[in-house]
């Protein structure tokens, strides 16, 4: 005898005899009332050759597994925190995901389908964690804004202007004095591109004063001061030396104009000096440094004092040199070599005015 599955043998058809499939009847709990209500879990399905045998359907059958229930299987939390529910037909596709459908087709099974894990089976975790990036920008500090961290300091100070009053107080045993002072005015600063830049204007002082020291004055090689018998030692007094520091000896007279103006050039040399180099420094000193816009205004004043604290240094090196005395200050050499040419031009008017004139002679009387 054959048999033949779904065939009719001897006249007889044999799925008359097959026992017709039952629809399975399961209690479901209702997520929202909480009553009990009967639902069908499974439908008739067609016949399948992978799942039928001798004329019997088993695609209904449920099979139970120790699995933990789905979100909408379970009931709510009893603390008041609603469960999300998870739709089925909504799944992002992750490499956890491709891994199971390769598993699925390995096995026979359906594509993108795979048993419930199993209790204590260790499955792969996919990362859907992104990064946010966010960047919050500071704004109302004096001075401007840039990136917040510390910038860089660019000197936009220039050189003002030079100012020599009178009226310094001189020492008992000088002829004259002359001091130095540099002051940063009209200061300011602002941030641009990551670089604050300090502006203002360095301005120069140089106080000068004079005294005569109980020396008489030669303004002019015709003065009343010259005569026919004075002339000779005013003459050797104001000469300088031809050798440095050119000096004139000024014993019993001296020049108060030619004083005057050597204190005066004390001045204009350090000025000069601060341009060509001490501007220089003033940019050096203020471009080592870095300042943020929240604390310019405590630095950058510091930051001006040990600039100014520089170029007065250099101004008071330029003026000592090597020298190791007044009269060795590479200054002071600068400074009578510039006036040398005037006292030798005023004892030379000295010496011919006082030519011209005649030792008066003197008559006895007759008695």
């Amino acid at each position: 005898m054959v048999w033949m599955f779904g065939a009719s043998v001897c006249g007889l058809d044999m799925q008359a005899f097959a026992e017709k499939p039952k629809v399975q009847v399961v209690p479901a709990r209702s997520a929202t009332s909480g009553s009990w209500k009967p639902r069908h879990m499974a439908e008739m399905k067609p016949e399948s050759t992978a799942r039928n045998s001798l004329g019997f359907d088993f695609s209904f059958a449920r099979i139970s597994v120790d699995a933990p229930k789905r979100a909408h299987d379970q009931p709510a939390d009893p603390k008041g925190v609603k469960t999300t529910k998870i739709k089925e037909m909504e799944r992002v596709q992750s490499p956890v995901a491709e891994e199971l459908e390769s598993a699925g087709d390995e096995t026979g099974g359906e594509p993108g389908l795979r048993e419930e894990p199993r209790e204590g089976e260790e499955l792969k975790v996919a990362s859907g964690i992104g990064l946010n990036f966010k960047q919050k920008k500071v704004e109302g500090i004096s001075g401007g804004v840039s990136g917040g961290k510390n910038d860089k300091v660019a000197s936009g100070v220039t050189l003002g202007s030079l100012s020599q009053p009178d009226g310094g107080k001189v020492n008992a045993g000088s002829f004259g004095t002359e001091t130095y002072d540099a002051d940063f005015n009209g200061v300011s600063h602002s941030f641009a591109k990551k670089i604050c830049t300090i502006s203002g204007t360095l301005d120069v002082t140089c106080e000068w004063g004079t005294r005569r020291r109980g020396r008489k004055d030669v303004p002019s090689g015709t003065a009343p001061v010259v005569t026919a018998t004075s002339w000779p030692v005013i003459k050797k007094d104001l000469t300088p030396d031809k050798d440095p520091p050119y000096m004139s000896p000024r014993k019993e007279y001296y020049s108060q104009d030619l004083t005057e103006r050597h204190e005066i050039f004390h001045g204009t040399d350090d000025f000069d000096r601060t341009k060509n180099t001490g501007m220089g420094i003033v940019k050096t000193s203020l471009e080592k440094n870095t300042v943020t816009p929240k604390n310019a205004d405590k630095k950058i004043p510091k930051f001006l004092k040990d600039a100014k604290a520089a170029v007065v240094k250099d101004v008071k090196d330029y003026y000592e040199g090597t020298g190791t005395d007044h009269s060795s200050y590479a200054g002071e050499i600068r400074a009578y070599l510039k006036g040398k040419p005037h006292y030798e031009a005023l004892a030379d008017d000295v010496e011919k005015h006082g030519k011209t004139l005649r030792i008066p002679r003197q008559t006895k009387r007759r008695p």
